[in-house]
């Protein structure tokens, strides 16, 4: 039969999270009902289209999908394992800092310094390993509490942290603070606290001061946590999340109701809360719901299958081979809000240690994925130095250039300009920080990218040919390797094909090769807009 081509889907918006969900897909539909030519976001992962169905190390683009590498920003502490979670710290001086709690070792992070620094760590044994560390930026000053520990600030200039008292407050029953519409919100496990709009530190209810706050009577169980919103903030319990709805009245602010067909949420780390969108993504008793202050949605069906499916799947790209695990209980995962463009759920078996993470692009609406063992993810914030102006810091500035500067303005200079997607970043559990590197001419990213179970017609074989891969750099570590099942799910011996020509952005790569459906293990660093595959068909099964 004459050699024919297709052009493969690098637009899918979503993929099966593992390759058993995956069925075997077809060009031509004769009788197959499960047939779509189209794959938009509300449709089922397995619709008979050629798509990716396995992918790490991989993000979405408008054009198709790219592999990623990463830098390591900050370097870790040798020998150390109890890094944890990271956020920026701010002071009065609006000097900014990185902080990872540690369970008390309270690492900083800043512009002074050249590596991580525990500083003025709470006595040894007096904080559990698995505290949770909560913060409220309030007035220009980020505060931080541990959970019935009590709160403290960061003195940038003393470079020690400092007790703080919450007037009208017991710290051994409180849990956690957080910010709301300029108020600190604290709450325990049956009430929620608001601070005096005026005084962050002044809980003690008075009409005068606005501060006030009592017990939850729509909180189904015990209150978990408390998260600030756009407009209010929610109360997340056991069983349910309750809303509260900023009124601008000092004498009632809020109005606190429940959030109709919302489930219960237990750990903090199952919430995308930070930055300011005007929802939050919770991982509940009901599922990924999204969640605002009037409404609990149901959202992304496919990933809430995969986290509940007790299956665990990776593949070695240096074996070009699966390898599967099944686990006694749903897989643990943390989930994070990067700078308003991204919804990460880092995945493991051995937490806090997490090995992957899903991520969404909210403008693109797709998913790609990352492989990097971490702790957590956050959205970075170089650390801005304090303190005096050396010589140093101006190298690269003219005299010109500072003839109508003050002194205080020049602080100002220093502050590292943040750009979109150079923030995405991983704590692991040394202290390193690794950044995740968008550039296209990143010649060394470590990107899997499977695509296919090729099938013209259900009752004939496949017959590979060749392939036609764009863009892909002509430096670029990259390799192209076929892998085939004669029953949809087994997999054949990866066979590698021979690169036959190679342009600027463009390459060629040849191998026959016959199975009953084939699919596309590309690895290495590339920027995928187009795919060609050159087949015929085969002989009948």
């Amino acid at each position: 039969m004459a050699n024919q081509y297709v052009r493969l889907n690098l637009a899918s918006a979503i993929f099966p999270f593992y390759t058993e969900a995956a069925g075997r897909t077809i060009m031509v539909p004769n009788q197959d009902e499960n047939f779509d030519r189209y794959n938009a976001a509300n449709t089922t992962p397995d619709k008979g289209v050629p798509q990716v169905f396995y992918m790490h190390n991989v993000v979405p683009i408008s054009g198709g999908f790219q592999s990623i590498g990463y830098i390591e920003e900050l370097s870790g502490l040798s020998g150390n394992t109890d890094f944890d979670t990271c956020f920026s710290l701010i002071d009065s001086d609006l000097s900014s800092y990185l902080f990872c709690p540690a369970a008390g070792k309270n690492y900083i992070y800043d512009g002074n310094n050249s590596g991580w620094v525990s500083t003025n760590p709470l006595a040894s044994g007096t904080v559990p390993d698995n505290v949770l560390v909560t913060r409220a930026y309030v007035k220009g000053v980020t505060y931080i509490y541990y959970s019935g520990i009590g709160c403290y600030m960061y003195n940038g200039t003393t470079q020690q942290f400092v007790s703080v008292t919450l007037s009208g407050l017991t710290p051994s029953g409180i849990i956690g603070i957080c910010e709301a519409n300029g108020y600190m919100i604290a709450w325990s496990t049956s009430a929620v606290y608001w601070s005096s709009l005026t005084d962050p530190t002044n809980f003690i209810p008075s009409i005068v001061t606005g501060a006030g706050g009592g017990a939850i009577q729509d909180a189904k169980g015990a209150i978990n946590f408390c998260t600030g919103i756009s407009g209010g903030f929610l109360v997340y319990c056991s069983k349910n999340i309750v809303g509260a709805s900023y009124t601008a009245n000092t004498n009632y602010p809020y109005i606190i109701q429940e959030i109709p067909g919302s489930g219960g949420v237990a750990t903090i780390d199952n919430v995308a809360y930070q930055g300011n969108l005007s929802y939050q993504l919770a991982l509940t008793t009901a599922g990924l719901q999204q969640v605002s202050l009037t409404n609990a949605v149901p959202t992304m069906p496919e990933l809430s299958d995969f986290i509940e499916a007790q299956l665990f799947e990776d593949f070695d790209e240096t074996s070009l081979s699966f390898s599967y695990q099944f686990i006694s209980s749903q897989l643990s995962v943390k989930l994070a809000s990067i700078a308003e463009k991204f919804i990460v759920i880092s995945y493991g078996m051995n937490p806090p240690n997490y090995t992957h993470a899903i991520i969404y692009d909210i403008a693109l609406n797709r998913y790609g994925k990352l492989k990097l063992p971490h702790r957590s993810c956050f959205s970075y914030v170089d650390p801005v130095p304090h303190g005096l102006i050396t010589y140093s810091d101006l190298a690269h500035t003219t005299i010109a250039q500072l003839a109508e500067s003050t002194y205080k303005s020049l602080f100002s200079t220093l502050q590292t300009e943040q750009l979109a997607k150079q923030n995405l970043a991983f704590m692991q559990q040394d202290g390193t920080v690794q950044l995740v590197d968008f550039e296209l001419s990143e010649q060394y990213a470590d990107g899997v990218f499977i695509i296919g179970k090729l099938q013209f017609q259900r009752n004939q074989f496949f017959v590979h040919q060749r392939t036609d891969v764009e863009t892909i750099n002509s430096n670029s570590a990259f390799s192209l390797s076929l892998l085939g099942t004669f029953d949809g799910k087994d997999f054949q011996t990866a066979v590698p094909t021979v690169a036959i020509e190679t342009n600027q952005l463009m390459r060629r790569y040849a191998k026959r090769y016959t199975a009953s459906n084939v699919s596309l293990c590309i690895v290495g660093a590339f920027n995928l807009t187009s795919i060609v595959v050159n087949f015929t068909v085969g002989g009948y099964r």
